[in-house]
């Protein structure tokens, strides 16, 4: 979140504009905002609990949960070797926290 921040702030300097968000947008941007903290407290909590294969192995399952929601609220269809992608990852997750 600093890190975003610092990044906004640094192009706003270099650039002279500043970052405007318009007003049919702040509902979305406010709710991926405290959707990101609560996100990253949940990781470091599940870490603190000593769970740290689990969830790093689960947490490289991040690029699957784009893929659906592009499927789910855009309508976009995956090709075959999409598909098979993202079968790959979950059955490669499966395996490795079967392994332990």
């Amino acid at each position: 979140c600093s890190t975003s921040l610092a990044v906004v702030t640094l192009a706003a300097a270099v650039t002279g504009r500043s970052p405007k968000v318009g007003r049919s947008a702040l509902p979305a941007v406010l709710a991926v905002g405290l959707l990101d903290v609560i996100a990253n407290v949940l990781y470091v909590s599940a870490l603190g609990h000593g769970l740290a294969g689990v969830v790093s192995t689960l947490s490289s399952l991040y690029p699957v949960t784009t893929v659906a929601l592009a499927w789910l609220v855009l309508r976009e269809r995956a090709t075959a070797w999409q598909g098979l992608g993202v079968a790959g990852a979950i059955a490669g997750v499966a395996l490795v926290s079967l392994g332990g």
